[in-house]
């Protein structure tokens, strides 16, 4: 620790881990699959930290005790890590245990945090522990955030500073949100770590088996993916493009086998990669999702160019591929609606399948949408089927919570789907009867009024401190005003019911903003564009 600032973090890292049982609380609540490292790993991590040091922790914790503690560590985190590690069990001794490094301790914190996270969402536990838990997470975030910073005096970059940042991005933006400063700040650093280390242009054979090999891939997908949902839900242009990237996506194994807990057969992935035991792992949801990022990146691509005309046959080529990336996943990963009844199925695997059903159908919607723009029009009966897909298929993660005990940011969910896919439906309800378009065959008028009902109360149920509270508030008093109108609509008349809405009590938030308006997904919340809708 070669300066103050250094060993005051230190020590405030060290006194701020939790005591044991609430730290192993905090752990075993953090169930997301949508982790994008190896959770095993991080809970092999986490043991070793008290198998170490738990008469450390365990006692008063005095600053002699972490001193020695601290500087034990920092001489650790001086030593460059190795990055091709072939055998899980050299990989994780060398930054465990009596080698825990900085960055290994900022990894538990981001774990502890998302942990607190998700037994903030629902009553029980966590509120005879932490009275108020959103505290903890901030408190938590910092210390991760400390760790990194230590870790910079050291000039060190490796894959557990990657992770550390990316798991910090996850976080960041759970607290401010996606459109904020401080979330923008770290996925750039994340982004520009990714590539300072090669992650984006690995060689090497598709079935290497190697553990630093596979981190490094997973890490990439995650990395590479996430960069297209920012963009997209923020209206920015991605920092990772798919012509810059040659990295293959990691094999679909279980974080089991990964870490040598299952011994390795040459049988269970096939030539794809893909697992041929019919589960679904968290790599499984990661090369899923990276899989339809590369069709992402094209769509945003055309969304977010500042001129040039955009060719419908080039779009339609688009959703083609969209459609063959589907049909070329294995059968066990689509989302049926029987699923939601299946007691088999636990609520991350639920959870996975419809977050890679959605992915599916928001690149849809995205096509659709630059369909209409080329073919000057605001409402096609191929955007109205998606978007009615996108809100029942969103619906199911407030219909059938309980399914999905455990997990969370449910906020991100319905703003990043439901409520552009809403926002068409509102359109096509408030058009003239005598004009109104057919939503789909087996879609009824009522019936997509309910569900918009529904999202209004999957919106109101959203939390309080969430980030995006402010805009999913406005989302859903435009939501009931459309209904409100739509249900006093006299269905004779031909004018458009948006001529008679006064628009000025729901416009208070001023929604340039919010980026989806540069991808032309929530501008349906303007009065103007509402009211040059053909």
């Amino acid at each position: 620790m070669c300066n103050a600032r250094t060993y005051e973090a230190a020590l405030r890292i060290l006194r701020a881990i939790p005591p044991r049982a609430l730290a192993y609380d905090f752990s075993k609540a953090h169930i997301n699959p949508n982790d994008g490292w190896c959770r095993l790993a991080t809970i092999q991590l986490h043991d070793s930290l008290w198998d170490t040091f738990g008469k450390v922790l365990d006692g008063e914790r005095s600053t002699e005790s972490l001193v020695r503690l601290a500087t034990k560590i920092s001489e650790n985190s001086s030593r460059p890590l190795r990055e091709d590690y072939v055998d899980p069990k050299d990989w994780l001794q060398s930054f465990s245990g009596a080698n825990m490094r900085w960055e290994g301790l900022g990894i538990l914190f981001s774990h502890w945090s998302f942990g607190i996270t998700e037994f903030g969402q629902s009553p029980g536990p966590p509120q005879r522990w932490i009275p108020n838990f959103a505290d903890y997470v901030l408190r938590y975030r910092d210390c991760a955030w400390d760790a990194i910073e230590i870790t910079r005096s050291t000039a060190s970059a490796n894959t557990l500073l990657l992770y550390l940042l990316y798991a910090q991005e996850c976080l960041e933006s759970i607290i401010s949100g996606d459109e904020s400063l401080q979330h923008s700040r770290l996925h750039g650093e994340t982004v520009s770590m990714l590539t300072y280390l090669g992650f984006h242009a690995i060689k090497g054979d598709m079935h290497d088996t190697g553990i630093c090999t596979q981190i490094k891939r997973r890490l990439f997908g995650k990395v590479y993916h996430g960069d297209k949902v920012v963009s997209t839900y923020a209206g920015r242009p991605p920092m990772l493009s798919q012509r810059f990237v040659s990295t293959l996506l990691p094999l679909d194994v279980s974080d089991e086998v990964l870490m040598g807990v299952i011994p390795w057969r040459d049988d269970i992935v096939d030539e794809q990669g893909w697992n041929t035991l019919g589960k679904i792992y968290s790599s499984t949801l990661l090369r899923a999702r990276a899989h339809m990022g590369f069709i992402r990146d094209s769509i945003l691509g055309y969304n977010l160019q500042a001129e040039g005309n955009i060719g419908r046959n080039d779009l339609l080529d688009l959703r083609m591929k969209q459609e063959n990336i589907i049909a070329e996943f294995p059968r066990f990963i689509a989302f049926k609606p029987e699923d939601i009844e299946d007691r088999r199925l636990s609520g991350p695997t639920l959870y996975a399948k419809l977050l890679i059903e959605l992915e599916h159908l928001q690149n849809l919607f995205l096509i659709e949408r630059l369909l209409c723009r080329v073919g000057n029009t605001s409402l096609s009966p191929e955007l109205l089927q998606v978007s009615v897909k996108m809100v029942s298929t969103t619906l199911f993660f407030w219909t059938h919570k309980d399914k999905v005990i455990g997990l969370y940011d449910f906020e991100w969910i319905v703003m990043g789907y439901a409520a552009p896919a809403a926002g068409i439906l509102c359109l096509d309800l408030l058009r003239p009867c005598t004009d109104n378009a057919v939503l789909a065959s087996s879609t009824s008028r009522s019936e997509v009024i309910q569900m918009l009902c529904l999202l209004s109360g999957f919106l109101d149920w959203i939390k309080p401190l969430t980030p995006n509270r402010e805009l999913s508030s406005c989302v859903r008093r435009v939501i009931q005003r459309v209904l409100d109108e739509t249900l006093n609509f006299s269905s004779n008349s031909l004018e458009p019911a948006v001529d008679t809405m006064d628009w000025g009590a729901e416009m208070e938030i001023n929604m340039n903003g919010f980026g989806y308006d540069l991808l032309g997904t929530f501008d349906w919340m303007l009065p103007e564009v509402v009211q040059s809708g053909k």
